[in-house]
């Protein structure tokens, strides 16, 4: 029997999840401003622990606020909102963007795929079955490769 099963649902506020998705923002952002200030390109350095702590939220805590909090709301809103905000912002803000169509097109369903990766993880981790929640590790574990599938 699962612990929170008896734990009833309430309604919370979106202060939580967005604090979360800023946290996660703010660790993407740290190894860019570094790079951009120090005018170079991404490399080796302590800038990189940022990057992978910010990879491993991504993923994780979508699933982790699901799975603790039962709110299902929340949970997929950390699970959209960063990669969203991350991958747009910073692509419009570095003027990296994608030159063709067929560019465009690969980029945004590269997105999609994992913003919508991402929310059902936090969907499926919110939902007090275990077995919803092995769907929801399972989904983080396509959301790595899919995401490893999209690094040139």
């Amino acid at each position: 029997m699962d612990p929170f099963y008896s734990v009833p649902r309430k309604k919370s506020s979106v202060f939580h999840p967005l604090t979360v998705s800023a946290l996660i923002i703010l660790c993407w952002c740290i190894p860019l401003a570094a790079a951009v200030l120090a005018g170079k390109g991404h490399g080796a350095g302590i800038w990189n622990i940022f990057e992978i702590i910010a990879l491993a939220a991504t993923v994780l805590a979508s699933v982790m606020y699901g799975w603790r909090t039962l709110d299902t709301n929340g949970a997929v809103l950390i699970g959209i909102l960063p990669f969203l905000l991350v991958m747009t912002v910073i692509r419009f803000g570095t003027g990296n963007l994608p030159v063709t169509s067929h560019h465009l097109v690969n980029t945004v369903v590269y997105i999609a795929v994992l913003c919508i990766i991402g929310g059902l993880e936090g969907y499926f981790a919110s939902r007090p079955d275990w077995k919803f929640r092995g769907i929801a590790i399972i989904l983080a574990g396509a959301w790595i490769g899919v995401f490893l599938s999209g690094i040139d």
